[in-house]
C-alpha cells in the first residue's frame, strides 16, 4: 500500500484509509485545531482506530511547546479523543523537536508509528 495522495484539511474532518477495504472516507472526528496534512502509505491503523497526524500547529495537545515551525507528527486515538506528540523530544513528551518531523504511518495493529525527521534532539 504506498499510496501518495495528499490532501489538506481543516478540522473537523479527517480522512481514514482501510487496507482491508481498499477505501478511503471522509469522517468527522475529536480533531482540535490546525490544519493537517495527510496523504502517506499508511494513516490509520487496520481497524481506525489510531490515525496519524500531520500538523504544525502547536496546540494540539494540553501543554505542548513547539517552536520548530514545522510539521510535528500526532497520534489520535479515535476511541478516546485523544492526541499523543509522536514526534517528541527525549525529555518531553509534550515538547516538539527541533525541526521538521513528516511521512508518518503506522503499523496494522497501532502500536507503531515511524517517521522521517531532521531533528537533533528525538
Amino acid at each position: 500500500m504506498a499510496n501518495s495522495v495528499a490532501a489538506q484539511l481543516q478540522a473537523p474532518e479527517m480522512l481514514t484509509h482501510s487496507g482491508s477495504s481498499s477505501s478511503t472516507t471522509a469522517n468527522d472526528a475529536a480533531l482540535t485545531s490546525g490544519t493537517f496534512t495527510l496523504g502517506l502509505a499508511r494513516m490509520s491503523s487496520d481497524n481506525g482506530r489510531f490515525v496519524v497526524l500531520l500538523s504544525k500547529a502547536t496546540d494540539m495537545i494540553a501543554g505542548q511547546s513547539d517552536s520548530n515551525a514545522a510539521y510535528d507528527v500526532f497520534l489520535l486515538d479515535r476511541s478516546t479523543g485523544n492526541h499523543k506528540l509522536v514526534s517528541h523530544t527525549a525529555g518531553s513528551a509534550t515538547q516538539a523537536c527541533n525541526a521538521a518531523s513528516t511521512a508518518g504511518s503506522i503499523s496494522g495493529d497501532g502500536a507503531w508509528v515511524v517517521f522521517y525527521s531532521a531533528a537533533t534532539d528525538l
